[in-house]
This record gives structure tokens, sequence and C-alpha cells, in this order.
């Protein structure tokens, strides 16, 4: 095998190198950019390119010649973007003519011509491009037969080694070579190196545009710069094993992904159809003891019915057969049998029966009702047949009617709870109250948990006035419920308040409090926690929160509602005031409830209550 066949396998092997980047044909005039990607001359003129001016934007110029209308100092030059990689490619002066030739790409594509059609080759020395016919291995160039017999009568170049197109290809591809031009010299080969500029000029160039600089023979600094080039590609190369080994291990970890995905999905799919099928038994469930319901329930009125059926018929049968007695009887014959007569009527008469169903058609599904494990899961829903009875609410106190402006008010509220009625024990006593005038304004009401139904309610009104009181049990509300509360004024309170007024004191009381957003996010989401704004939030929370109605629309004191941070604490001022004035609410001589504590400090509370002391139901 000849050299050039092994280098035809080497072409065939990296045919992507001589297809241009931008418009995926052979390459045509190959111009290599500095991110080492190429493309042809004509796809690099038709890119779009774009200027970054210092003063002044671009306007105008041509990317084949890079002119511009700007003063250079103006401008950065042309840039376009790599067609391959994106990457910014600033264009010399001279524009795309001004990019160097990739000799790489150019040799292949000239190998390939070689190797399939030699006719393609042409003449580097004919202007009509006429088809070559040998090779020079001196002057690297190609010729064609005209050519070829001038170059071997000229006297310094008959001794030159002529190579037939076939010699050439059995030579082999690192022999085949072509001569550089000088872009601005076109008759002249380059041949020199200027270090100064770092490239390569011809002769021509080093007597005008680098006469001072330093430079020197090719063949002189070529052996030097290509060991430096293969120093830095011997540092540069490991860098290909290392995003070698990472892509591997990225594409690893993505097949891993996917693996974890699909793990995860059966993992999905095997829960929720257990937890889907476990659902399923439980809904069997459910209707069987539906079903059980309905046949109970059915048997009992079916068994009353057939019993009414068969009292109505004794009625009917007895009293169409007296009835027909007397119309078509005789005296003598009615007398005869009046003893059958009157004592079945009797009979009947004294007959006792049930009109009423002896059974409802209470039915109840439950979907809250956490009811235990099915399979190991927690399910919901249960199926009820008997209707829970009314709890009785009994509420008692002074706090229901009448309160004191910032002086503690309080009532007793006491569920009745049937000891047999599970249901019953789970109650939810929730009160509230706003003022009559502004349902916005809440006050902050505190509802004691204790044992046994006995719950202490406690509240402190801020101002005067009527307000609202609701009582509701499992969300409905009790007899009675809303009450009206008349909150009288406290006239020692707004004396002290004038007199702090007129006074004006120089340090303002101190809080007792924290200065907040809301409840909410100062307490950490706790539920008791309150405030003196006296807005609350939905589910249970006894503290402001942001949105929530009465909440102030900014920060404020969570001990009296204050919005400025400099002012004096009322709730603090009122309960000094409260402290010296040495009042007390009046304790009436009436019945008194026994009200268990959980403290450990008192064992036993006695409340006064009114003398009408009313069950009241829901």
């Amino acid at each position: 095998m000849n050299g050039f066949s092994g280098a035809a396998n080497g072409v065939s092997s990296f045919s992507g190198k001589i297809k241009c980047d931008c418009c995926r044909k052979q390459l045509r005039d190959p111009r290599l950019l500095p991110c080492l990607h190429t493309c042809c001359k004509e796809c690099l003129n038709r890119l779009n390119p774009y200027v970054v001016t210092t003063d002044k934007d671009f306007s105008g110029g041509s990317i084949a010649s890079g002119s511009s209308s700007t003063n250079s100092s103006n401008s950065r030059g042309l840039t376009i973007l790599c067609p391959s990689c994106d990457s910014e490619v600033d264009l010399p002066d001279d524009g795309v003519e001004g990019l160097p030739v990739n000799f790489v790409s150019q040799k292949l594509i000239l190998l390939e011509s070689l190797n399939q059609e030699s006719n393609k080759i042409q003449c580097d020395l004919c202007e009509d491009s006429a088809t070559a016919a040998a090779r020079c291995e001196e002057c690297l160039t190609y010729l064609c037969s005209f050519c070829l017999q001038a170059h071997k009568r000229q006297r310094k170049t008959s001794s030159h080694t002529m190579l037939s197109l076939q010699e050439a290809r059995e030579k082999g591809i690192r022999n085949i070579h072509r001569p550089v031009f000088c872009s601005k010299h076109s008759n002249e080969e380059m041949k020199m190196f200027c270090e100064s500029c770092d490239d390569t000029v011809c002769r021509d160039c080093c007597l005008v545009e680098h006469r001072e600089h330093r430079c020197y023979f090719i063949e002189d600094v070529s052996v030097g710069k290509k060991k430096a080039i293969h120093n830095l590609l011997s540092q540069t190369k490991p860098h290909i094993d290392v995003l070698s080994v990472a892509i591997d291990s990225v594409t690893s970890m993505e097949n891993s992904v996917k693996e974890k995905a699909e793990q995860v999905n059966t993992e999905i799919n095997t829960f929720f159809d257990t937890y889907i099928e476990a659902l399923r038994k439980h809904k069997n469930i459910l209707q069987h003891k539906v079903k059980q319901i309905e046949a109970e329930k059915g048997k009992i009125l079916q068994l009353q019915k057939l019993q009414l059926q068969q009292v109505l018929k004794d009625f009917e049968d007895s009293c169409n057969f007296v009835s027909d007695a007397l119309e078509e009887g005789s005296g003598v014959e009615v007398l005869s049998i009046r003893k059958f007569l009157v004592n079945r009527l009797k009979e009947l008469s004294a007959s006792k029966y049930v009109c009423e169903p002896k059974e409802n058609s209470y039915i109840k599904f439950d979907c809250e009702d956490s009811v235990g494990m099915v399979d190991g899961f927690e399910v919901k829903g249960k199926v009820s047949s008997k209707e829970n009875k009314p709890l009785k609410c009994l509420v008692k106190g002074e706090g229901l009617s009448e309160a004191t402006q910032g002086q503690r008010a309080e009532f007793l509220a006491l569920i009745k709870q049937d000891k047999n009625d599970i249901e019953a024990k789970k109650y939810q006593l929730k009160v509230e109250m706003v003022a009559k005038d502004d349902h916005n304004r809440k006050v902050n009401v505190q509802v004691s948990n204790e044992k046994n139904g006995f719950h202490l309610v406690t509240y402190v009104p801020p101002a005067p006035g009527q307000f609202i009181l609701h009582i509701m049990v499992n969300g409905k509300h009790i007899q009675g419920s809303p009450f009206i509360v008349t909150v009288k004024p406290n006239q020692i309170l707004e004396e002290e308040e004038e007199q702090i007024v007129e006074e004006k004191p120089k340090e303002p009381v101190k809080h007792s409090g924290c200065w907040h957003c809301c409840t909410f996010c100062s307490s950490g989401g706790k539920k008791d926690a309150t405030c003196g704004c006296g807005a609350t939030m939905p589910g249970g929370f006894q503290g402001c929160g942001h949105g929530h109605p009465g909440h102030p629309g900014r920060k404020h004191w969570s001990c009296c509602g204050q919005t400025e941070r400099g002012s004096s604490c009322k709730q603090t001022a009122m309960k000094a005031i409260s402290n010296q004035s040495g009042h007390s609410n009046a304790q009436h001589q009436t019945n008194t409830l026994k009200h268990p504590s959980s403290s450990k400090q008192q064992t036993n509370h006695y409340y006064t209550l009114p003398k009408s002391f009313k069950t009241v139901s829901l």
C-alpha cells in the first residue's frame, strides 16, 4: 500500500473537516477563526456583523473589507459570531480577507480531489485555471502542461524535481504542500516570520511595513515555534481525558437519575396501588355496613308494616261485618249475636298499636372521622345510623350582660355530656365578641379548656359601648346567643387618661408586650397567643394576622394594640390604675357552681352566679 492510499483513508475518516460549519457543504476558500472553527470565505461575508464603539455608534461598513464610517479610534472594529460555538470573532482591519487560510482543510480538499478526479486540480501559475498535469517538489506548485515545459526551460527551475499526479499520489499525504502567498503582495510567497507582530510576512512586507521589526526566515524559526506549540498542545491534551471522564461521569449520573426516577415511579405506583386497594377495601366495608343498616332498619319497618296491616285487616273485617249485620239483620238476629259484636268492638278499640315508624332514615357518612388502619394505611370515613342528641349548654356570669372598660369580665359555660354518647365528647366551644357598631373591632376572648365540660370564659373590653357576644357549640349558636353586653366606662381610667394627656410625661409608660407585625409571626404560629388589637384569625387562632379583619394594617404593640412605637402603653396604664383604685366587681350572693381548676396552687374555685340559672340546648 502506498503512502497516498493510507492518506486517502485518513481523508475519508476526516470528511467532516472539509465541510463548512456554516453552509455544511464542502469548503470553498476555507478561513480559520480564532476558535479554530472553519467556514467558507463567502459564508463569513454573508454573516451579520456588529460593532462595539466607545464614542459613536457604528453606521455602515462592509464585512468583507472591514471599512467603517467611524474613526478607528472610536471603534473596536467589526465582530461576528462563530456559526458553530457562538464565540465572538473580532475581524482584522481588512475584514474576512485578513483571516488566515486553513491549510489543513485546504490540503484535505486537495487530497480528496487528487484521489477522486485528478482533472479537478488546477494549475497554480495560469490565470485561465488550466488543469494541472504535474507538481514541482521545490516550488510546491501544481503545473499544467504548458507551464511544466516553461518551468523546465527556465534556468532557475530547470533542475527542479517534477512529479506527475500519479507519482504525487504514490508519494503520500505528508509530501503534498502548496505555497502560501502574501495577501498584500500577491506574487510574493510567505517566507518570513515577524517576531514583533507574531505573523508570517513576505520579503516585500519586510522592506515596507515591517522594516524595523525582528523578521526571520521561516525555516529558521519554524522548528522552535512548532516545539513551543507542541509543548502547549501536550499541556492542553490532558484536558480532553479529564473532560471525557467528566462526560462519562455526567452520563452515568444521568442514567442513574433515570433509573432512580423509574424506581421512585415504581414505588409511587406500588404505594398508591396498595393505598387505593386499601381505600377500596374500606369503601366496600362502609358500603357493606350501609347495606346492613338498610337491612336492619328495613326489617324492623317491614315487621311493623305487616303488624299494622294485620291490625288494619282486623279492624276492616270486623267493622264491615258489624255494619252488614246492622243493615241486613233483624232485631232478633242482631241481639242474638250482640255479645260477640260488642266484645269484638271493645277489644279492637282497646287494642294498642304504634303509628310512628319504629326506625328513622338517619344514615350519615362522616368523611373526616379517622377509623383506624386498613392494610397499614390510616383511613377516614365512618357510617353511623344513630343521630346524636343536641348538647345542653349552661352559661352563667355577669360577663354575659355587662362589663366595665379595662376590667376583666368572666362567665362560666358548662357543656352537659351523655356518658354513653362518644360523639358528644368531641364538641367544640367557640366564643367571639365584636363591637355592635363595628364588627371588625373584635375583643380578645380567652376560653379555658377544663375537664367535665366546664369552661371559664374571660375578656377585657378596651372601650365602653355595646358589644355582641357569640357563643357556639359545634358551629351552632346556643339558645340566647348572640348576647348583648353593655360595657360601662371606667371613670378612674378616663380621669387618669386625661391627666396623662394634660401632664404630657417626658417618659412614656413602658409596654409589657412586643412590637410586632402580627401575633402569628411573633409567636411562631401559636394558636393561644393573643394581641391587644383584638383581632383574631380563622382556625382557632386567638391573635391577629396579616390581612385578617381587625388587623391595624401596620406594626403595633401586642399588649395594647398601639401603632406608634414611642407611645405609652394603655394596657399597662389601666392595670396600674386598677391596682390603685382597689375596685373589684361586686359579688352577688346567689347560687354557685363549683369549677374544677387544673392549677396546683388552688384546689377549688367558686363563681357567683345569678339566681336565674337556666338550662339551654343547641
